[in-house]
């Protein structure tokens, strides 16, 4: 069914999206835009929504100092960000 819908342009949306979950989007013009998942949450009518830190790079840069907060909807965010690039949150550094 996957290799079907992805034949005529469908996503499959069974990725799976969890705060602390990275993902990227690769543009047409070698932008990346990475999305750093904070949380997820419904609205006032029960439809879930991501909240996620976007920040946007190119050739190894970084080029935004400050990720920008951004909400989209659960099914838009699967469709946009496919490319899971960390699964886990990093590592709190101890304090000694």
């Amino acid at each position: 069914m996957a290799k079907l819908a992805a034949l005529f342009g469908l996503s499959d949306r069974s990725i799976e999206v969890q705060p602390g979950y990275v993902y990227q989007r690769r543009r047409r013009d070698d932008w990346v835009e990475v999305a750093k998942v904070l949380a997820i949450t419904d609205d006032s009518l029960g439809i879930p929504h991501v909240v996620f830190d976007l920040s946007i790079e190119h050739n190894d840069r970084q080029l935004t100092a400050m990720p920008d907060r951004r909400t989209l909807n659960l099914r838009s965010f699967q469709d946009s960000f496919r490319e899971l690039i960390r699964s886990e949150p990093p590592a709190l550094a101890e304090s000694t």
